[in-house]
């Protein structure tokens, strides 16, 4: 369980203290984020699935900073349920059937990367909050992995067994 703390800062931004600390306390969000947030979010043909919003201002920079990006936001519920405006595409857990739906639904093929925000790349956030996120990231590690034995099962099927005749002519004794 979170203890979601706020502070208000100069610019009238209010941030979770305990989530990105004193990132926000003198700097703008957005000023934060071009020094901090070093992502690169122009690969064609990618959904990225970002884990936290840093205090809600992480969707709102990259909205006005790279849009049109297709991005699926992950976010703590506690965090979601206390932000004034939820991001769009948003889950509350890593979701690998929806995932999957996204995927078949797309009329191209989409690379999946996940990105963390800067609160969790930058581990400042508290104990519970980066958790979560090693929750969500164990699961996206679990799905990244059946993926890759799906497609390299394809690949092997493909290749060795309608190419070696050996496979063809054995048959069991």
């Amino acid at each position: 369980m979170l203890s979601l703390q706020t502070a208000t800062n100069a610019f009238d931004e209010t941030y979770f203290t305990n989530i990105n600390g004193s990132a926000f306390e003198s700097l703008r969000a957005s000023s934060y984020f071009r020094e901090h947030f070093q992502a690169d979010l122009n690969a064609a043909d990618t959904l990225y699935l970002l884990l936290g919003t840093d205090s809600g201002f992480l969707p709102i920079y990259l909205e006005n900073h790279m849009p049109n990006r297709r991005i699926i936001w992950i976010e703590h519920p506690q965090v979601l349920a206390a932000l004034p405006e939820l991001p769009p595409h948003h889950w509350s857990q890593f979701d690998a059937t929806a995932l999957e739906t996204q995927l078949n639904a797309s009329p191209e093929h989409l690379k999946v990367v996940l990105i963390p925000s800067v609160a969790v790349a930058e581990k400042t956030a508290e104990t519970a909050y980066l958790d979560f996120f090693d929750q969500v990231d164990a699961a996206y590690s679990q799905w990244r992995n059946h993926q890759n034995r799906l497609t390299n099962q394809a690949f092997f099927s493909n290749v060795f067994c309608s190419t070696w005749p050996i496979a063809s002519t054995l048959s069991p004794a």
